[in-house]
């Protein structure tokens, strides 16, 4: 005879409640960055991988995206672009390959950008690419972002709006000032001449010396300053 008390399907509520639902551990997974054995909610999603997730933690894959961004003035400025992208565009609006396809949203190559920027900092200050990010200078717009009628991203106004003769890198504090308004262009009236010189002069290149690991290269001495 079975006794009714000790049946589990026959268990007070009460009691079943307070145990709660049966939790399991969760699955864990070795970095191959950092050989770390972590859980597999410290790695990030990766849909052609075995398991689904990445061979690098999240620890370990941002450590190498900030490492390559320092060293490399493409992926930085990359990386500033998508960021002011997302932040300025609901996120239903944002394509989810906005970072691995932005070169065709921009309507042109990101070397392309970093080459001009380039010309115009030396002409303009000086300074190489390196020194102003060092100094913590901005990429900016010369027209305001809000001066164009952007439906979606991709569009004629999102391309004018990030057109390369309509970025330049101004220092923190004169972005900051400047805010949303164009008074400050007539600063830059006196450089018209150079900007064209500068399209003229990236149109003429016929690409870019890089290193090793395949990042470009800065004019002689334009290395990290010590």
């Amino acid at each position: 005879m079975v006794d009714n008390d000790k049946c589990p399907s026959h268990a007070d509520a009460s009691e079943v409640e307070q145990l709660g639902p049966v939790t399991r551990p969760e699955r864990r997974k070795r970095c191959s960055k950092c050989g770390k054995l972590r859980p597999i909610s410290a790695f990030p999603k990766h849909s052609t991988s075995s398991d689904g997730y990445a061979a690098y933690c999240r620890e370990c894959k941002n450590g190498l995206a900030k490492e390559r961004r320092f060293k490399d003035p493409v992926a930085r400025l990359k990386h500033y672009i998508v960021t002011r992208i997302k932040n300025e565009f609901p996120k239903e609006m944002v394509p989810d390959d906005i970072h691995t396809n932005l070169e065709l949203y921009l309507g042109y190559k990101l070397f392309t950008l970093q080459k001009h920027l380039r010309i115009e900092l030396k002409t303009r200050e000086g300074i190489t690419l390196f020194t102003c990010f060092k100094r913590g200078y901005h990429l900016d717009h010369r027209q305001p972002h809000s001066s164009f009628d952007q439906k979606r991203i991709g569009d004629d106004a999102f391309k004018a709006c990030w057109a390369i003769d309509n970025l330049w890198m101004i220092d923190g504090t004169t972005n900051l000032q400047k805010g949303a308004k164009t008074g400050l262009l007539e600063q830059i009236d006196a450089n018209s001449r150079i900007s064209e010189q500068i399209t003229e002069e990236t149109e003429d290149s016929e690409g870019y010396d890089v290193d090793a690991a395949g990042f470009p290269l800065e004019d002689e001495g334009d290395g990290v300053d010590d």
